[in-house]
């Protein structure tokens, strides 16, 4: 059977659940504070995490030019390798001077491994999926939401310890396996389409696809949501059944692979073949199947070229930037990426210096993790439904704060074209949380908990802790809004031009009734600044 893109789908799947795990740190960093004596020091470690995000810009730039396959590879060996060196010193096999220092810099190098999975990943997604990206883009997205829950609660399932504990350490070791095992899994099928397959021999019909992997990303949400909540009301059997069990849901996605025993059903991207564009692109007589993207050249699909008209924004990063439009949407990146980012990098002291009932670092990271993992599922359809209603998608900002991470991804296509969607786009993953890490995650957020830590202590109990923080990331998200109107407004001459009303003067599909050939592989090509 030729690779078709649900291959593609399941495989991103597999690879974007490790590119989650990097941001388990609250799982093991009380344990590692305890242990190494660190102090408030150990937000560092995490902040420097997400701060590297300044220059995992370069892993579009990696992507765009030596290929998904290449970049897959290489973010996968820092990665795995970064977590195996971080685990060493963690768990005492040797010691180092400085280790703040070692650890922040491993963590880093872990996150930029990362970084180049995730922009492998969603340039397949984003490629393959042209115009109709935003489902899929959108079970991507939750999965890589809900990753640290899974990664958290499997672990704890199989090896309960408590957040200070040391054995809990060896987390990392598990974290290093499972980011290898991950795109391992995925490597092979991960790859951009030469053009879509025009039928497939798969059992499961091609209308039940979506909402099967939509069951599926809802039961592994709530499994692993439940896992978390019985963690200390189980025994340690019924944990491992859990742990066991998420496992297991995780595999299901490769159900839509088995073959149909010659029963040929159409590769649509919703459920029916793409119509009148998919019809075009096959009457070119271009091999049916293939797959692209090697060293050397930005990689395209007959069906993106020829898809829908260039978008009048098409660019590469480096004009991409020289718009105030990108401007507004990296304030609006930021502003939104604060909460969560506050939350990630200092789960542990939150949890520690909450007042009232306790509350475990892990549960609290599963619990976040399923509760984004939920919106982003669907998030990329509601943002779809107001585009067909004629809304420029960027509003969708506005509404849907929480769920943002599908709607950037094809807002950044739509606006700025898909021919250098890797570099675009990891401009906006990196550099908004890299900052918000740094100025919110790390220097507000400790100077408001330092200030409100008694005399003669070094810790913080209670709602003050972090009360002035979180009303201050509430404000963000005013700002958030108001810089998505002006995105919006400013947007909707793109979206008349090539996605509400494409004339044919602006490139759009001829009809095949009107005996007309698809246009050439380069149509619309955007500039490679």
């Amino acid at each position: 059977m030729a690779l078709s893109r649900w291959h593609t789908l399941v495989a991103a799947l597999w690879a974007g659940i490790t590119c989650g795990f990097l941001y388990t740190y609250g799982t093991f960093g009380t344990a590692l504070k305890d242990k190494f004596d660190l102090g408030t020091q150990s937000s560092t470690i995490s902040t420097a995490q997400v701060a590297i995000g300044l220059i995992t810009f370069t892993s579009g730039l990696l992507t765009d030019r030596i290929g998904v396959g290449p970049t897959l590879l290489v973010g996968a060996a820092v990665n795995t390798g970064s977590w195996l060196v971080f685990g060493a010193i963690a768990n005492g096999f040797f010691t180092v001077p400085a280790p703040v220092v070692w650890f922040s810099l491993l963590a880093c190098c872990a996150t930029w491994g990362g970084a180049c999975v995730t922009a492998a990943v969603f340039t397949v997604l984003a490629k393959n999926f042209v115009g109709q990206s935003a489902a899929p883009i959108g079970i991507a997205k939750a999965w890589v939401g809900v990753a640290a829950g899974v990664a958290t609660t499997v672990y704890v399932g199989f090896s309960p310890t408590s957040d200070e504990s040391p054995e809990r350490l060896g987390y990392i070791w598990f974290l290093s396996a499972a980011c290898f095992l991950g795109v391992a899994l995925a490597a092979p099928m991960l790859k951009l389409l030469a053009e879509p397959a025009s039928g497939d021999d798969f059992c499961i019909p091609n209308q039940w696809r979506y909402h099967l992997l939509t069951a599926n990303t809802l039961v592994l949400i709530a499994t692993t949501a439940l896992a978390s909540l019985l963690h200390d009301s189980v025994n340690s059997t019924e944990r491992t059944v859990l742990s066991s069990a998420i496992l297991v849901i995780v595999a299901l996605p490769g159900l839509l692979l088995l073959p149909g025993g010659g029963r040929r059903r159409g590769d649509g991207a919703g459920g029916a073949l793409l119509g009148a564009e998919a019809q075009v692109v096959l009457a070119a007589g271009r091999p049916s199947g293939g797959a692209v993207g090697g060293a050397g050249a930005v990689s395209r699909s007959p069906l993106e070229a020829a898809s829908r008209p260039p978008s009048p924004w098409a660019s590469g990063p480096g004009k991409m930037l020289k718009r105030a439009d990108s401007w507004l949407l990296w304030l609006v990146i930021f502003s939104l990426q604060s909460g969560g980012i506050l939350l990630t990098t200092n789960m542990g002291n939150i949890t520690e210096s909450r007042g009232g009932g306790n509350t475990d670092a892990a549960e609290a990271t599963a619990m976040f993790s399923c509760a984004q993992s939920l919106g982003r599922l669907f998030s990329g359809r509601l943002s779809d439904i107001a585009v067909r209603r004629r809304i420029p998608r960027p509003f969708c900002f506005v509404a849907l704060t929480a769920i943002m991470y599908p709607i950037m991804i094809v807002t950044i296509g739509e606006l700025f074209g898909t021919e250098r969607i890797a570099s675009n786009y990891m401009v906006f993953d990196g550099s908004p949380g890299a900052i918000s890490s740094i100025a919110v995650g790390k220097y507000f957020a400790v100077a408001v908990y330092e200030a409100n830590v008694p005399a003669g202590s070094d810790k913080c109990f209670g709602d003050g802790c972090y009360r002035m923080t979180f009303v201050s990331v509430a404000g963000l998200q005013l700002i958030a809004g108001a810089c998505a109107v002006a995105l919006a407004v400013r947007s909707r001459i793109v979206y008349t031009a090539s996605i509400f009303d494409p004339g044919p003067t602006s490139g759009a599909l001829p009809s095949p009734a009107d005996g007309a050939s698809a246009p050439p592989l380069g149509a619309g090509k955007a500039e490679n600044a």
